[in-house]
């Protein structure tokens, strides 16, 4: 593989990943917070994170099929 091509794609790939990393370790720490106020309070926050995840499944979906049109109009 070309050396340029593979900093390219480090260049676009470890920004993504550290921001998965940052988003999962701010998770965390609602959970652990939420979690020391109570079951109740707990349980309704999981519920709404269940709704969130599956609008940014949707909205993932959305972007990547874009993506793909974009490229096939530019490429």
């Amino acid at each position: 593989m070309n050396r340029d091509f593979l900093r390219r794609v480090a260049a676009l790939c470890i920004p993504m990943a550290l921001q998965n990393l940052i988003n999962t370790g701010v998770m965390a720490a609602d959970v652990f917070m939420i979690g020391r106020v109570g079951e109740n309070v707990l349980s309704g926050a999981s519920l709404a994170g269940q709704i969130f995840f599956i609008l940014n499944l949707i909205l993932f979906g959305v972007c990547s099929g874009a993506s793909v049109l974009i490229a096939q109009y530019w490429g």
